[in-house]
C-alpha cells in the first residue's frame, strides 16, 4: 500500500481519493488511513516497490525487483479479474478488448485527482471501489511497461471475462503455476479448493528423468474442470 505513517494510529494513503477514509484493526490497535489523492507520489512509491533503486538483478533482465523475467517480445496477454475491473471503470478498454495503456494512466491521473465527493457527484460508479480504481489505474501501466517491458502503445494486452467462450478466473492461473512448479521441480504437488465441491480423481504420472511420480490433485469442479481436462490430455 503506498502510504506513509503520521503516527501510531493514522496514516496517509496516496492512492485513496481525498476525503476517503479507511479504518481497520491491526494487533488490537484501531488505525485510520486518510486519502490524499496524489497520483505522482503514488507512482513514485509503486516504482520503488517494483524496481527499487540499487536493487540487485542477476541474471538479467528482471521484472519485479530481482525476479528474472525473459523478454516478452510479441507475446499476447490476457488480463482478468482485478486487471479488468479498474480499466473498465476508467474507460480504457477498446472495442476489441485491447487495453489502452496510455489512456488508462491518463484517466487514472484524472480520477485520482478528484475527491471522493467529486466522484460521487460526477459518476454513477460505486464509491466503495473508487480509490481502488485509482491505485490499480496507476499500478497496471507501471507493471506492464516498467516490469514486463511492454510498450505503452502495445495492443498485445487484452482484457476479458471469457476467452474463446470459456470463463477464466484465478483458479486457472493457480493451476498453471502449480503445473509449472511441478514440471520444474519434479515434486508432488496439489491444488485444494475449500468450497465443498466433489473431489476430482488425481492425475498421476512418472516425472521425466526421475522415479518420483508427478501428482496433480484437483479437488474441486467449477472453474478447474476445463483445466483438469486439459491436464489429462497432456499427461
Amino acid at each position: 500500500m503506498p502510504y506513509i505513517k503520521h503516527d501510531a494510529s493514522e496514516s496517509v494513503h496516496f492512492a485513496l481519493l481525498s476525503d476517503d477514509v479507511s479504518k481497520f484493526q491491526d494487533d488490537d490497535v484501531s488505525r485510520k488511513v486518510v486519502g490524499t489523492g496524489d497520483p505522482a507520489e503514488c507512482e513514485r512509491v509503486l516504482t520503488q516497490v517494483l524496481d527499487p533503486v540499487g536493487g540487485l538483478c542477476s541474471p538479467t533482465p528482471c521484472s519485479i525487483r530481482d525476479r528474472y523475467q525473459p523478454a516478452v517480445g510479441s507475446m499476447g496477454f490476457y488480463g482478468i479479474s482485478a486487471f479488468l475491473y479498474a480499466p473498465n471503470n476508467l474507460g480504457a478498454i477498446e472495442d476489441d478488448q485491447t487495453l489502452n495503456i496510455t489512456k488508462l494512466r491518463r484517466n487514472a491521473w484524472k480520477h485520482c485527482n478528484r475527491s471522493l465527493e467529486q466522484f460521487k457527484a460526477e459518476s454513477d460508479g460505486k464509491a466503495d471501489f473508487a480509490s481502488n480504481d485509482c491505485l490499480l489505474g496507476l499500478f497496471i501501466p507501471l507493471l506492464l511497461t516498467r516490469s514486463l517491458g511492454i510498450p505503452e502503445d502495445s495492443t498485445a494486452v487484452k482484457l476479458a471475462k471469457q476467452i474463446e467462450g470459456e470463463r477464466v478466473d484465478w483458479a486457472l492461473g493457480a493451476m498453471l503455476q502449480e503445473l509449472s512448479m511441478a514440471f520444474m521441480d519434479d515434486l508432488e504437488t496439489s491444488i485444494n479448493c475449500r468450497p465443498g465441491n466433489t473431489p476430482v480423481t488425481p492425475v498421476t504420472r512418472k516425472a521425466s528423468g526421475g522415479s518420483q511420480p508427478l501428482r496433480l490433485s484437483l479437488t474441486c469442479l467449477g472453474p478447474l474442470l476445463i483445466v483438469m481436462l486439459a491436464v489429462q490430455n497432456c499427461l
